[in-house]
């Protein structure tokens, strides 16, 4: 069965390329359903192989202005639905959870009804869930915590109820990541604008461990794969470094409260300036990154010097502050689920892309673009495709 897939693989990334040919889902659907009439696959089989191919998942996007909800089917990206900021505060994150979306903003963080979030009044006047920056959650999405520009980390409950406020910044909080331990097996990490890294413990609501990794400089990529507890930090360089937290509640016990990050590897090949986003793969085999020379890399985690880059989206400018820079990075798909990566990404002048890299034949297959009128786009994550109704529209 493996063989057939990587087959269709090969099949849909050569069909993409040329226009008098299907689409990549047209192409695939006619190879299998060939196989299917001929005799060469049983008909449980090809249910497998179909679930598995012909994905329906979604982006969402935020910007300050609205959301806006992509396809990611077919040769191109296609817009879902656009929904405007009705409201007088400014979106500033967004999460999918098993429970339904996240959307954060300077008033705080709910969940979308009806498509259209819909904050809760009585939050407005309270410090911490003012000006939030940023919102994540664990992927069961029992445990949510956000970031703001008054320096506090809240942890939430899956229906939006604060369980614990953490004090330990001294600027903006623009990364909040959960992470999986063994002591305690739930933690927190959050960084930002002051270049402090503060470690959590999730569910006793204390502080493990902190380092000043930036010395007060800001971070501008700070990403954690939640299983692994790989991190990926960026801080004024054009580089990516990788580490593994050593701190955990027994060197807090034993009066230990400086953040110990054993280096894992340091990628340097991958972007020319500093990198604005990162994503790793489930696995923790593949980062991907985003710099601001718009430039897409996908980088080997255990041979950091092994990376694609993908320069089809640098804009040709004079000046480099006029560049577009990518704020969120996505990966739909990776190996061992799927042959090739396909990674998603959304930019300052409201362009979503998509990158198709196959790292076993080092080609890149190809790219997708659209262009989107709602302003700067700040954050973006997955919507799975079986879940796309329940969570939105």
């Amino acid at each position: 069965m493996q063989e057939i897939i990587d087959t269709v693989n090969r099949y849909t990334l050569r069909s993409a390329s040329f226009r008098d040919k299907p689409t990549p889902g047209n192409a695939a659907r006619q190879f299998l359903g060939s196989l299917l009439l001929h005799g060469m696959l049983d008909s449980i089989r090809l249910s497998t192989i179909a679930h598995y191919m012909f994905s329906t998942e979604a982006l969402i996007a935020v910007s300050r202005d609205g959301i806006q909800t992509i396809s990611c089917e077919g040769n191109a990206l296609w817009p879902i639905c656009s929904v405007p900021n009705s409201s007088t505060s400014e979106i500033t994150g967004v999460a999918v959870t098993p429970g339904g979306t996240l959307v954060s903003s300077s008033n705080g963080v709910c969940y979308l009804e009806g498509g259209e979030p819909k904050f809760a009044e009585e939050r407005t006047s309270s410090s911490y869930s003012q000006n939030i920056l940023c919102v994540s959650s664990t992927p069961d999405g029992k445990y949510i915590a956000t970031g703001s520009s008054t320096a506090i980390v809240t942890v939430w409950s899956s229906d939006l109820k604060p369980l614990h406020h953490f004090s330990g910044h001294t600027d903006w909080v623009r990364f909040v990541k959960f992470a999986r331990g063994t002591l305690p097996a739930l933690q927190l990490f959050s960084t930002g604008d002051d270049g402090v890294i503060c470690q959590w413990d999730v569910l006793a609501g204390s502080l493990i461990s902190r380092l000043d990794y930036a010395r007060g400089q800001s971070i501008q990529v700070f990403e954690i794969c939640f299983d692994s507890g790989l991190m990926a930090i960026t801080s004024n360089q054009p580089l990516i470094a990788l580490y593994c937290s050593l701190s955990d509640s027994k060197t807090r016990t034993a009066g230990e409260d400086v953040l110990r990050l054993q280096p894992m590897g340091l990628i340097t090949e991958a972007h020319q300036y500093t990198p604005t986003a990162a994503k790793f793969t489930n696995d923790s085999q593949w980062l991907a990154s985003a710099s601001e020379d718009e430039t897409i890399a996908l980088s080997s985690v255990v041979d950091p010097w092994h990376c694609f880059v993908c320069k089809e989206f640098v804009t040709r400018r004079h000046c480099l502050s006029f560049m577009n820079i990518f704020n969120s990075i996505c990966i739909l798909a990776a190996p061992p689920l799927s042959s090739v990566v396909v990674i998603a990404a959304c930019s300052s002048d409201g362009t979503i892309v998509q990158w198709v890299i196959d790292p076993r034949t080092n080609r890149s297959g190809y790219t997708k673009k659209l262009q989107l009128h709602m302003g700067s786009f700040l954050a973006m994550d997955r919507i799975p495709g079986d879940e796309l109704s329940a969570f939105l529209w």
